[in-house]
């Protein structure tokens, strides 16, 4: 064998063996972006023969129906307000030493309170006002209820005047369904007005959390004080979660299985992957568009472009442009 031959067989082998490394190092990403592909065109496909797979899509609809009927809900519910501020009645509220609650305001969704309205009938006197606040469970027993915690409103959020405030508590306290929020005022603190929410009261100095306590029920009397309940963070994470579309095969596996973890990096890698081939696809559209405007743009011996219509002039003046960027 000629030199001549060994040098074109040694570059036939080196070129082979390029072209093996090429796709050798594209070959994973190739492979996790087809499989994901594949999984991802089938994952809302019934699994099941037909005619029974028209029970797979009835019960596709019915989820759907009822993710759509929960979003309009928690929109419906955002924000839920409890009480009254009506000062319509000068009754003596009776709050000494008392922790009270209106049985008529019971919390129907879950959420947070950071904020109470008072409507005061005596003001409140300066630092030495002290607002407490208590979540309330009920029990089996119908005058019988549980403190479940107490929350101190600062001072320093009190004003001291008469009339409706605005207070902020400092926190957010996590309310649930059936519950009631309780309020207690002592000595320096003023009183609300009184009004008929179907009152229940207790001495604040003889209580014990989580403990059963019994409640004294005034049906005519109540507090002219109200409270919202926002969705907590979790609940406003749950309905962003309902609105994405998640893979349905990722719920097929649990989260710290090596099944879950790969199909996560599947999906990574061909998100990737994507990316590069519309890299690829603009460079090479843009390349071919050049190439038509040099074959387009016609000249004359003298150097000068003959071609005058409106596509050729657009054209002329990209080829122009792209030159001088090239030449800088």
């Amino acid at each position: 064998m000629s030199n001549v031959g060994v040098a074109q067989m040694s570059d036939c082998v080196a070129g082979i063996i390029s072209s093996i490394e090429d796709v050798a190092d594209d070959a994973d990403d190739k492979w996790a972006y087809h499989r994901f592909s594949l999984l991802n065109e089938y994952q809302d496909k019934s699994t099941l023969p037909p005619p029974f797979s028209s029970i797979y899509y009835f019960l596709r609809i019915i989820i759907w129906v009822r993710r759509k009927l929960l979003i309009y809900k928690q929109k419906r519910h955002k924000y839920v307000d409890y009480g009254t501020l009506s000062s319509s009645s000068d009754l003596k509220p009776g709050l000494d030493n008392s922790i009270v609650f209106n049985g008529v305001d019971q919390i129907q969704e879950s959420g947070i309170v950071n904020k109470v309205s008072i409507n005061f009938r005596i003001a409140p006197t300066g630092k030495h006002a002290k607002i407490t606040l208590y979540i309330i469970t009920p029990t089996k027993y119908p005058d019988k209820f549980i403190i479940e915690s107490e929350h101190k409103i600062s001072s320093a959020q009190i004003k001291s005047s008469s009339g409706k405030q605005s207070i902020s508590i400092g926190e957010d306290i996590q309310v649930r369904p059936k519950q009631y929020l309780g309020i207690s005022f002592d000595h320096y603190s003023g009183y609300p007005y009184s009004t008929e929410r179907n009152q229940y009261c207790l001495n604040y100095k003889k209580y014990e959390l989580h403990k059963d306590l019994l409640f004294i029920n005034c049906p005519s009397r109540g507090l002219t004080f109200s409270f919202i309940v926002k969705p907590s963070t979790s609940e406003r994470e749950t309905t962003n979660k309902t609105k994405k579309k998640h893979p349905s095969m990722l719920s097929s596996f649990p989260p710290s299985s090596k099944e879950h973890r790969d199909i996560l990096k599947e999906n990574s890698i061909a998100q990737d992957y994507w990316q590069l081939v519309i890299r690829k696809i603009k460079k090479k559209e843009k390349s071919q568009m050049t190439n038509d405007i040099r074959q387009k743009i016609l000249h004359d011996q003298d150097g000068e472009i003959v071609a005058e219509d409106d596509t050729l002039k657009k054209m002329k003046k990209t080829y122009r442009s792209n030159k001088k960027r090239t030449e800088v």
